[in-house]
């Protein structure tokens, strides 16, 4: 009878993790999109709100507008490079690609005068760039 027990929680035991281990995938993941368009303006005055309106593509009907995202980077000749991203929060593992884009609005606020590159990601590495001269 002993013997049957322990043999009987042995084999439980040794069991259990395969049967906890087993669970449904999650697909679930952030990543940056091309944006395809940005149009904004071309001057404006040092703490003035400035609007790019912009167009992306999420890639597939799990995806969603997640975040805009951006980097500002201070060149030695006073010029100011600000990329800016936006990036696509994807829930599910069975997706269909699609062609549609979407919009939304990006908006800082220059602190500083002077010209102002802004990058817009469009693929890897890859930007449209737009000047806004700041006085």
């Amino acid at each position: 009878m002993k013997l049957s027990l322990l043999t009987g929680l042995l084999t439980a035991t040794l069991a259990l993790p395969g049967c906890l281990a087993v669970s449904e995938p999650v697909c679930q993941s952030t990543i940056l999109v091309p944006i395809t368009t940005a149009t904004g303006p071309r001057t404006a005055t040092v703490g003035q709100a400035v609007t790019y309106n912009l167009v992306y593509s999420i890639g597939n009907d799990c995806g969603t507008f997640g975040n805009i995202v951006t980097n500002t980077i201070n060149n030695t000749d006073g010029t100011t490079v600000q990329q800016v991203g936006v990036n696509g929060s994807y829930t599910g593992c069975s997706c269909n690609a699609t062609t549609t884009s979407s919009q939304t609005t990006y908006q800082f606020t220059p602190t500083k005068a002077g010209t102002y590159y802004v990058q817009f990601l469009t693929t890897n590495n890859a930007y449209l760039t737009d000047t806004l001269t700041v006085r």
